[in-house]
């Protein structure tokens, strides 16, 4: 199973992407985790990684490399990728693993003026689209905030897509939006979690306007001071937080049809 989470900037998606991978691999599956975004630069320490993993631009020499090696000769489009891709095949520096969750990086914006961060997403897209993974595996990409990834195709070749929703209307509308992506390219199994309401009345009306909406709630994560101080302080997250919430979220998630 690929499972892309999204959402605006500042909503969680990080943190669900990293407690969600730990509580799929604490159910027994070979859980990996994607860091699809090219402006975060401490996914590896909230997973407890003691570094980051080469980013997998280098395959390709970098982000230059990646922009002529996805297109041929004649200026077609290339595939970054081959269909029988798998990850235990890539060098292990470009994997690295802490509590039983491997990590690999796309790549980061490392420069001033270096250009967009459109070869990431399009490796992005044919490392999704091509990988190929068993039942026992599963594969969780968090992704930069917003929706320029639905621009490259990257979430039409997921299995399901999760959208963090934080307090805000700013974050149902984009929600809203990304439920209609979501219909246009396929993808069926689509669900929200919301994120660091401060009180249950506010969960509640979270959840009204998202149903109202026709958005499905598939969890709520609330305001949590440890997992705020956690992250601030550039700590591992507390792998038993809220475990029984994303033990839940993933028996949901592997009840879809796909």
């Amino acid at each position: 199973m690929k499972v892309v989470v999204c959402g605006k900037g500042g909503s969680g998606k990080t943190t669900v992407a990293v407690l969600l991978s730990k509580a799929f691999s604490k159910l027994g599956y070979r859980a990996y985790l994607l860091d699809a975004d090219e402006s975060n630069r401490l996914l590896y320490k909230m997973l407890g990684a003691s570094k980051a993993p080469k980013p997998l631009a280098n395959l390709f020499g970098g982000k230059k490399g990646v922009f002529s090696a996805m297109r041929g000769a004649g200026g077609e489009k290339k595939e970054l990728f081959s269909s029988e891709f798998e990850i235990d095949k890539l060098p292990s520096s470009y994997v690295e693993e802490a509590g039983g969750v491997k990590l690999l990086q796309v790549g980061k914006i490392l420069e001033p003026f270096e250009g967009c961060a459109c070869p990431f997403g399009v490796l992005s897209q044919s490392f999704l689209k091509n990988l190929r993974l068993s039942r026992e595996e599963v594969l969780v990409v968090d992704t930069e905030a917003g929706v320029e990834h639905f621009g490259r195709g990257l979430d039409g070749v997921a299995d399901a897509i999760l959208v963090v929703v934080d307090p805000s209307m700013d974050a149902i509308a984009l929600a809203e939006e990304i439920k209609g992506f979501a219909e246009e390219m396929g993808v069926g199994v689509f669900g929200a979690l919301i994120n660091k309401a401060p009180s249950p009345e506010v969960e509640e009306l979270l959840e009204e306007e998202l149903r109202k909406r026709d958005i499905p709630v598939w969890g709520k994560l609330p305001l949590d001071q440890e997992l705020f101080k956690a992250a601030l302080s550039g700590n591992p997250l507390p792998a038993d937080r809220h475990r029984e919430l994303f033990e839940s979220l993933v028996a949901k998630l592997l009840a879809q049809p796909l």
